[in-house]
Parts: C-alpha cells; structure tokens; sequence
C-alpha cells in the first residue's frame, strides 16, 4: 500500500500543464521604461526584503522572458530573489 505522500508525488509527476489562453485581447501589459528606473530597487535595498514576486501576465512571452532577466540582472547587486507568480 502506498503512502499518501508517495500516492501524491506519483500524480504529481504524471501531472500536464494546460495550455494558457488570454481572455482579453486588448490586455496591453505596462512597459518597462528604458532605461529601467532603479528607484524601486533602491528602495528595496534598504528594506528587510530579499524576494521580489514578479507577475507573468504578459501575452508576449519573448516581451515577458527580455523583461523578467533585465529585472533579474538588475536585482541580482541588491541581493534580491525575483520569481514569476504564474498567471491564468
């Protein structure tokens, strides 16, 4: 007899992503400026804050992708983590 956990970790393997699909056409994400404004981060610096969650709701993945490691590479000398909430 399996264990719930085991049980749990089998399905979770065998587990498919479904594919994303936008409801809103016209959704335009806000632009990051160039150069990016680092006032943000600054601010961060001086908190306790280490971890940074970024949302991923940009129709445009190659957009989303350039953005999010431009804001990486710009986080990384404050010390801060970035990670992507997924979204539907």
């Amino acid at each position: 007899m399996l264990s719930n956990r085991r049980r749990f970790l089998q399905g979770a393997a065998s587990a498919k992503v479904a594919p994303v699909t936008f409801k809103d056409r016209s959704y335009e994400p806000l632009k990051l400026p160039r150069p990016i404004s680092l006032a943000a981060l600054t601010i961060l610096d001086v908190s306790p804050a280490n971890q940074v969650l970024c949302a991923g709701n940009d129709p445009d993945i190659n957009r989303l992708t350039d953005n999010y490691a431009e804001l990486c590479e710009l986080a990384h000398p404050y010390g801060l983590n970035l990670s992507i909430e997924p979204m539907p």
